[in-house]
C-alpha cells in the first residue's frame, strides 16, 4: 500500500504542476507526465517510468489479486523516478 500511495502522491504532484503552470488539461494519468516532457519539466526516461508506474498502480487498485512478485519489484525500482520528479520539479518552480 506504500508504494501505492507514494505513485498517487507523484499523480498529485505532477497534476498541481501542470494546473499552477497552466500546462494543459490531462484527460489521464499518464497524460500529466507527457505534459511534463512536453514542456521540459521532467526526462522523457523519467516520463516513462512514471506512466509505467501509474499502469502498475492500476493493477494494484484495480487486480490486486493478479499483481506478481516481478511487478512489485519493478514498482520498487521505478520508484527512484519519483524522487526525480520531486527534483525537477523543484528546478522548474525556481
Amino acid at each position: 500500500m506504500e508504494l501505492f500511495q507514494a505513485i498517487n502522491a507523484a499523480i498529485d504532484l505532477g497534476e498541481e504542476v501542470v494546473t499552477l503552470k497552466h500546462l494543459g488539461y490531462p484527460s489521464k494519468y499518464t497524460e500529466t507526465f507527457d505534459i511534463l516532457l512536453s514542456k521540459g519539466v521532467i526526462k522523457k526516461d523519467c516520463a516513462n517510468a512514471l506512466k509505467r508506474l501509474v499502469y502498475l498502480r492500476n493493477l494494484i487498485s484495480h487486480e490486486y489479486h493478479q499483481i506478481t512478485d516481478k511487478e512489485l519489484k519493478e514498482i520498487m525500482k521505478l520508484s527512484k523516478f519519483i524522487e526525480e520528479l520531486i527534483e525537477s520539479i523543484k528546478k522548474s518552480l525556481k
